[in-house]
């Protein structure tokens, strides 16, 4: 009877069902999961060359950002500087004293009055008088305000000597620019790119004492000789000396018997001879001193025009392109 049972059950349908289902796999059940693996893969390597492509356009896209860094007025940071620093600084600079020589020591006045900032777009289609405190007229100031108003895109003002009032070069003669300050206060052109964005500030380093050894007693009338004028040269940073520049402004008013502000203002002219292009206009704020004025038409040639202002302060305008003495 046991017999006859196990008999019927193997012959029964669900006992071959279980032998069917028991034995080997027919050919082509793996194929889709082979498929399934193969679209994942497809997919994981379009998705790494997607990364790859996006990782190397923002790389190109940092690379174009740090290269208009140094070709913009302002930085979007709180200190608007040429590099990532809180300056851009020629090497060895650690002086503090001022360039002009009426601002040898650290003072608030170079930081006020506040040039007012609802002018400025105004000042890009006329121009603005200078603050009362500012050193030069609004007629010693006109030739670069033309200069700069008449050049569409990529304006660069370059001004040696951080003065009174020198919000009003970026903010009312520039204010469409890039404008650079150059001043071995660092502590005084810190807090003024700080507070002036459009206005960027570099760190040199000027050598009175050194100078006045090598020059002896005398020293404009000694730079009346070209062979000395490469003792004037400043270390210029890399930021300025890569760029070309529309107008350059040597700032300082003279003092009598003040052979000091007069040296820095010879090193301020002969580094600026080294960045001048054909048509490069070059203002020079002490032209009324004879001796100053000699040295500098020694190293610029003869100047293009002589504009009188406050004070018996008198501008002398330069148009590049005249050669500069020998290295």
């Amino acid at each position: 009877m046991l017999g006859e049972d196990l008999m019927a059950h193997r012959g029964s349908p669900s006992a071959r069902v279980h032998v069917r289902r028991a034995g080997p796999k027919p050919p082509g059940d793996g194929l889709p999961s082979l498929r399934v693996l193969f679209v994942v893969l497809i997919v994981l390597l379009l998705y790494s060359s997607m990364l790859q492509l996006n990782l190397q356009r923002c790389e190109i896209e940092m690379q174009e950002y740090r290269r208009a860094a140094a070709l913009r007025p302002s930085y979007s940071s709180s200190s608007s500087t040429l590099s990532h620093s809180s300056s851009f600084s020629s090497p060895g600079s650690n002086s503090y004293s001022g360039f002009s020589s009426s601002s040898s020591s650290s003072s608030a006045s170079n930081l006020s009055p506040d040039v007012d900032r609802a002018n400025s777009n105004r000042a890009a289609q006329e121009l603005i008088a200078p603050p009362p405190d500012f050193p030069l007229s609004e007629a010693q100031v006109k030739p670069a305000w033309e200069k700069l108003h008449a050049i569409s895109s990529s304006k660069r003002l370059l001004v040696f000597g951080l003065g009174p009032a020198a919000n009003y070069w970026p903010l009312y003669i520039n204010p469409r620019g890039k404008t650079v300050v150059l001043d071995e206060n660092l502590e005084e052109g810190n807090q003024l790119s700080k507070r002036v964005s459009e206005l960027s500030f570099g760190h040199v380093l000027f050598k009175e004492e050194q100078l006045q050894k090598q020059l002896g007693a005398s020293p404009l009338e000694a730079l009346l000789s070209p062979t000395m004028h490469p003792l004037l040269k400043l270390a210029l940073p890399h930021q300025v000396k890569s760029l070309t520049w529309d107008v350059i402004v040597v700032e300082g008013r003279s003092r009598n018997g003040d052979e000091s502000g007069a040296l820095r203002r010879m090193q301020a002219v002969y580094s600026a001879s080294k960045l001048l292009s054909p048509s490069t206009l070059l203002l020079f704020s002490a032209c009324q001193d004879a001796a100053e004025r000699m040295v500098v038409e020694g190293i610029l040639g003869k100047h293009k025009e002589m504009i009188e202002g406050k004070d018996g302060g008198s501008v002398c305008v330069y148009l590049g392109g005249a050669q500069p003495s020998g290295e």
